[in-house]
């Protein structure tokens, strides 16, 4: 017998021993060796927090890469306002799915936690001392480019020891206007994405390539919230210059647009979304958030 297939062997016999235990939990295989399930580098969650719900989505790696293994949803009327309800909640979401500790995790933050700073904004358009805060400017090239992310680092600390309490390891934070609504982009001007909360608003501003110009919560809703975003809308066209004739396209989630084509705005109701599948979508562009921790990212190849 050659050298080569003498040394094939053992690869062969780990190869059926990893089959083994994916098809039928093979007790020889898992006492040889730790379940490639137990590896944390295997496992990525994510997780999405705005006012009104929690949603959590756990991706495994297997042979054929990452695949969806668990997502769950749960309503919470403002999830960052204490930690330790937010904490059991999670805990409780996760524990059926027995996650192993270290695992890499992102959150996808709402505007009032996390801002942007549109394109040629300096440091003095933050509303806190530059040193109080992390900033991330959006990569040359990518979609977004030319503005920036921020969070202020007591948010950062919160979401940071809330994923270290969790056995969890925090390594990247994104806005929630990142996220791939299914709006209408204009092509040649501002459009947004309002979306209508019982008690507050999220605007999402984006330009005419889709860059995520600028996010801000209001403390509104219904037709005050309208206005606010009519307002918005027209200084951001005219403060980027665009044409009169131009219309400011704005897509409603939560409730009902007002009425279409009035004046220089269009309205429209933006189409329902999978709020499990958006943060995915995300952690697997090349859209950069902030970044806690570097390394390797296995989301993109």
């Amino acid at each position: 017998m050659s050298r080569a297939h003498c040394a094939a062997k053992p690869l062969l016999g780990l190869g059926l021993g990893i089959a083994l235990d994916k098809m039928a939990g093979s007790l020889f295989y898992n006492a040889r060796m730790p379940s490639v399930s137990d590896d944390p580098a295997r496992h990525q969650l994510l997780l999405s927090l705005r006012a009104g719900a929690v949603d959590m989505v756990h991706l495994r790696r297997g042979w054929l890469g990452w695949r969806q293994a668990h997502a769950a949803h749960a309503a919470m009327a403002d999830p960052l306002a204490d930690a330790a309800p937010l904490r059991e909640k999670l805990a409780t979401l996760a524990a059926p799915w027995k996650l192993p500790r270290g695992m890499a995790t992102s959150v996808v933050a709402a505007a009032d936690v996390l801002g942007v700073l549109p394109p040629g904004a300096g440091a003095s358009a933050l509303p806190f001392d530059a040193a109080e805060v992390s900033v991330q400017v959006m990569d040359a090239g990518r979609a977004g480019a030319g503005a920036a992310l921020w969070i202020h680092k007591d948010w950062l600390h919160t979401l940071d020891t809330l994923c270290e309490s969790l056995g969890w390891v925090l390594v990247e934070v994104f806005a929630r206007g990142q996220l791939a609504f299914f709006r209408p982009v204009a092509k040649n001007g501002v459009s947004g994405v309002l979306e209508a909360g019982a008690a507050t608003t999220q605007l999402h501003w984006y330009g005419s390539r889709g860059a995520l110009l600028r996010s801000t919560t209001l403390d509104a809703a219904g037709a005050p919230a309208f206005r606010r975003a009519e307002a918005e809308a027209l200084s951001m066209a005219a403060g980027l210059g665009q044409a009169e004739d131009v219309p400011v396209r704005i897509a409603v989630s939560g409730a009902e647009p007002p009425a279409s084509a009035t004046g220089a705005l269009q309205w429209s109701a933006l189409p329902a979304v999978d709020e499990a599948r958006l943060p995915v979508q995300l952690a697997l562009s090349s859209q950069p958030g902030i970044v806690v921790r570097e390394r390797r990212n296995p989301w993109r190849r």
